[in-house]
C-alpha cells in the first residue's frame, strides 16, 4: 500500500514538471507570429479600441501589458510572441478617452478597471501551425456592441482542402482499424454455447 501511494505520489510529481517544461513541439508542428483582425469596428465611429494583452516566450516574470490602438478592421501584427496572457479588448467612448488621454497621455490608466472602459475578454490566436502551411494565420474577431450584452467572437479559421484531405484520411483510417479489431477480438474468442 505505501508503494503504491509513493508510486503514484512520485508519477504525480513528475508529470506535473514535464507538463512546466517547454516540450518541443511534435515535427509537423511550428510556432508561428498570428495576425489578428477585428470586424465591425467601422461600425463604432464613437468608440475607441486597444488591445490588451501579456506576451512571452519564457516566464512571464513581471512583463507590462501591450496596448495596440484598433482603427479598423484590417488585419496587423501584434509582434506576438510563442504564448498569450490576459488578453482583452477595450471599449471607451471616444469623447471620455480624450479626455483622459489630455490628462494622462501615457495610457497607464487603462486596464480593465478602468471606469467608463468596458473589458471584452479574448480568446488568444493560436501560436503553433503545421509546418507546411504556406500563409501567415490570421484570426478573425466579431466585435458587437450593440443590444444588451456587448461582446468579441472568435471566428473559426477557414480550412484548406489539404487540412481536410488529410483530417478526413485519418478519420476513416482510425475507424477501418477499430473495425478491423474489433472483427479480429470478436473472431480469436471462443463462442460459449
Amino acid at each position: 500500500m505505501i508503494r503504491t501511494a509513493m508510486l503514484s505520489c512520485f508519477l504525480v510529481l513528475t508529470l506535473a514538471q514535464a507538463a512546466r517544461a517547454d516540450i518541443p513541439l511534435p515535427f509537423y508542428n511550428s510556432y508561428v507570429k498570428p495576425w489578428v483582425r477585428f470586424e465591425g469596428i467601422e461600425d463604432h465611429p464613437d468608440h475607441v479600441f486597444y488591445l490588451r494583452f501579456l506576451t512571452f516566450s519564457g516566464g512571464p516574470s513581471g512583463l507590462p501589458h501591450q496596448l495596440i490602438e484598433i482603427k479598423n478592421s484590417d488585419a496587423f501584427d501584434p509582434h506576438l510572441q510563442r504564448r498569450i496572457s490576459d488578453m482583452s479588448l477595450l471599449v471607451m467612448s471616444r469623447s471620455e478617452f480624450a479626455k483622459r488621454a489630455s490628462e494622462d497621455a501615457s495610457l497607464l490608466w487603462l486596464n480593465k478597471e478602468t471606469d467608463g472602459a468596458l473589458n471584452l475578454p479574448l480568446l488568444p490566436p493560436a501560436t503553433v501551425a503545421w509546418i507546411i502551411s504556406d500563409s501567415t494565420p490570421v484570426t478573425t474577431y466579431r466585435v458587437s456592441l450593440s443590444g444588451r450584452r456587448p461582446s468579441v467572437e472568435k471566428l473559426a479559421p477557414e480550412w484548406t482542402w489539404l487540412q481536410l484531405s488529410i483530417g478526413g484520411a485519418a478519420a476513416i483510417s482510425l475507424t477501418l482499424l477499430g473495425i478491423w479489431l474489433f472483427r479480429r477480438r470478436k473472431v480469436a474468442s471462443p463462442q460459449l454455447t
